[in-house]
């Protein structure tokens, strides 16, 4: 209630620039664990023009994108905002609307991706003409379905709606030390997700990765507190053990894991929970577990 996270005439998390306006349609949004979004205006760093401002999006107190940058496969510099909201969901996805400076081409976006782009992108043959300015799509709070509206070639304004699957972290209530984190992919049927663990006790120890088709306690956020830590799935489910490469004290884990492009593991959900193993550990810390992960599978 009282962290102040932009205020005008403040510094902004911008090369040192003030914060100008935040109320020329400022977009906010938080999701179910903290992770915020909001947009506004610092001062300009090279027009000379009084109110000239440059416009930028915050996530979690770092610059997510802003006037002139190059964001993901897009060859022209970002432009300004408009009336579309920006919206973080509870797998920290961020969807917004990107436009670039001309105002002549723009985009539905997931992070850095295009979901659909204005003269781009074809489907069944119809190209997507043109993407209102204001209100136009949606995303379920959880992150897995958007519904977005646009004007297709011989169609007319058409809604579509996607399915980007489902995976949202399980902090749980005591913290464990240990990391578990998605680094890239969707969790969509023929799709992958890269896993990383980190934070392990010691370099050199063995990370295994437990999945489960329960958590541990439905539907509380918490687990059993255990000697060794928080334990976030359900153990009389578990159905797979995997063990990643050793952690090497510096950099992160990984594993692949591919998604067989299978309709009948759609809709499909599973936890998932690292475990940091060292039998020799001294002072004796045999066992480190991370956060937890909950994963739906989305349809192709």
């Amino acid at each position: 209630m009282e962290t102040i996270l932009a205020q005008v005439g403040q510094p902004s998390p911008v090369n040192g620039l003030v914060w100008k306006y935040l109320d020329r349609i400022p977009r906010t949004s938080i999701n179910d664990f903290g992770d915020y979004v909001f947009t506004g205006s610092t001062q300009h760093p090279t027009d000379p023009d009084p109110d000239a401002a440059l416009y930028v999006i915050i996530k979690n107190g770092d610059v997510f994108a802003k006037e002139g940058d190059l964001v993901g496969s897009f060859t022209e510099p970002m432009g300004k905002g408009s009336l579309n909201p920006v919206l973080i969901t509870n797998s920290g996805d961020v969807y917004w609307y990107w436009q670039n400076e001309a105002g002549t081409e723009s985009a539905l976006m997931r992070n850095d991706q295009a979901i659909l782009q204005e003269n781009v992108t074809q489907v069944v043959g119809n190209l997507v003409v043109d993407i209102p300015t204001q209100d136009n799509f949606r995303v379920s709070h959880d992150g897995r379905f958007w519904i977005g509206r646009v004007d297709m070639q011989n169609l007319g304004e058409t809604l579509f709606l996607a399915d980007f699957g489902l995976v949202v972290p399980i902090p749980g209530c005591h913290a464990n030390p240990g990391r578990l984190t998605l680094v890239e992919g969707m969790a969509v049927a023929g799709d992958h997700l890269l896993l990383a663990m980190d934070n392990g006790q010691a370099p050199g120890v063995a990370p295994i990765l437990f999945f489960s088709t329960a958590p541990r306690i439905s539907p509380s956020p918490c687990g059993t507190m255990t000697p060794f830590g928080e334990l976030l799935i359900g153990l009389r489910s578990r159905f797979l053990r995997l063990v990643l490469p050793i952690w090497d004290g510096t950099n992160p884990s990984l594993i692949d894991l591919s998604i067989p492009k299978d309709i009948a593991l759609v809709d499909a959900e599973f936890y998932l929970q690292g475990m940091f193993v060292d039998i020799d550990a001294t002072p004796a810390e045999n066992f480190r577990p991370t956060n937890g992960m909950r994963v739906q599978i989305g349809a192709p």
